[in-house]
């Protein structure tokens, strides 16, 4: 099993987790098995989960929560638009953003 440093009260642990494997924007049962088992090895491994930020797109929600219920923590669940991709942003097409990227080299 993993074992995370202690932390000072001055430090923070932020984990990066990639959505899981998703057809049409649905976690598949096999992932979700493995998202819940990440969840109850975190929660042996000590680790306190304040709180879960992730893009608005489905399967990254849906990626969180089972790690959520795994590790039986409830912290608050936040979205934000600038982590989705980027034929998902809410008010900003596609060709929008290639025009901007472009314009700038």
């Amino acid at each position: 099993m993993y074992e995370f440093k202690d932390l000072t009260p001055e430090q923070c642990r932020i984990l990066f987790i990639r959505h899981g494997e998703h057809l049409d924007q649905v976690i598949v049962p096999a992932d979700e098995s493995r998202l819940v088992m990440m969840g109850i090895c975190l929660k042996a491994a000590g680790l306190r989960i304040d709180a879960m930020v992730s893009s608005p797109e489905p399967r990254a929600v849906r990626t969180g929560l089972p790690i959520l219920s795994g590790a039986e923590q409830t912290p608050h669940v936040y979205t934000n638009d600038l982590l989705g991709d980027i034929g998902y942003t809410p008010g900003v097409d596609k060709k929008t953003l290639k025009a901007a990227a472009k314009t700038l080299g």
